[in-house]
């Protein structure tokens, strides 16, 4: 009889193992919905381990850096999925580039799985990478318990400034001629006469006023012209503006409507792409401090709205044509 038992003790323990979830389709649609689950699911003796690093402690503003989140203990690793962190919104206030990097084998062990983020801090100074809630299901746990949920620690990123090398100087080499000090009566007296200095000071404005009236005269139309291109840039802005809510981004549709205002009407290089980029080249451009406040402002309310989870659609649109009426002086 005792033989009998360990058999039938065995084919239960075998049934139980049999009946252990190894693929998605056995859990149910219910826990496959859960919120922030992508696929885990842990085996009957260990349970999901998940941690994330950055590659650099420390990085130049603009220079990317690379976030790898690594998934352990899954016995359905080739069915996970990549948690989306560009469509977090407090990812978006931090990073103005998300973007994935090809997803590496999974481990030897097959039971570790990689997810490789590149992210692009916006600001200067101390970033904090938020903390990301990940599920998994492990079937250990009574019915109704098995969805649990491991939180990826905060982690810290030291921006700064970028650094600009200047190249060492070039010593000078040509005949001993050029390097002589000139003759002259200047050269002997050691002084320069008070006329000269006089006449450079008086014939400076002179030949700008004069370079004026030569311009104008030579070309009668240029005011007239510029005039009008400013004028073409501002209505096409206002035209795009008002059709952006109709766009199916409608905070993406502003965003480079705007950009594109500050490029044609202040001269903004093209390649200013985040609010930071475009607040410093409206700067180097000696835009108005306030000016470049409420751009910044705009374009930072329009990130946010794109990369929330859900887009609230509120009057971005509208407050960029007030903005832009305000700056042409339609409207105060």
């Amino acid at each position: 009889m005792s033989r009998i038992g360990s058999v039938f003790a065995l084919v239960l323990a075998g049934t139980a193992v049999a009946q252990v979830p190894t693929r998605l389709e056995q859990i149910g649609a219910v826990a496959r919905s859960q919120p922030d689950f992508y696929g885990a699911i842990a085996g009957p003796g260990e349970t999901v381990r998940v941690e994330w690093k950055l590659s650099a402690s420390a990085a130049e503003l603009g220079e990317s850096v690379r976030l790898t989140l690594t998934v352990r203990n899954a016995v359905n690793p080739q069915e996970l999925t990549r948690p989306d962190l560009g469509k977090r919104a407090d990812f978006a206030a931090l990073f103005s580039l998300i973007e994935p990097v090809p997803d590496p084998q999974p481990a030897a062990d097959a039971t570790a799985v990689e997810f490789v983020y590149s992210l692009r801090p916006r600001n200067v100074g101390t970033q904090t990478v938020p903390s990301v809630k990940y599920a998994f299901y492990h079937p250990r746990f009574p019915k109704g318990r098995e969805m649990q949920a491991r939180y990826l620690e905060e982690l810290t990123l030291a921006v700064t400034k970028p650094v600009v090398t200047v190249a060492p100087p070039v010593p000078l080499t040509g005949p001993e001629s050029f390097f002589a000090p000139a003759s002259g009566s200047y050269a002997s007296a050691g002084t320069v006469p008070g006329t000269y200095w006089l006449s450079l000071l008086c014939g400076a404005p002179a030949v700008l006023v004069c370079w004026v009236v030569l311009w104008r005269w030579l070309f009668p139309d240029a005011t007239r012209l510029a005039r009008l291109r400013r004028n073409r840039a501002v209505r096409r802005t206002l035209d795009r503006l008002r059709a952006a809510n109709r766009a199916a981004d409608p905070a993406g549709a502003t965003a480079t409507a705007i950009r594109d205002y500050l490029s044609a009407r202040f001269g903004l290089s093209p390649v200013a792409a985040t609010p930071a980029e475009v607040s410093e080249g409206l700067t180097e451009l000696t835009v108005p401090p306030e000016r470049v406040s409420e751009a910044d402002e705009l374009l930072r309310r329009c990130d946010a709205d794109r990369f929330a989870p859900e887009p609230t659609r509120t009057a971005i649109a509208a407050d960029a044509i007030r903005l832009v009426e305000r700056w042409e002086g339609v409207t105060k």
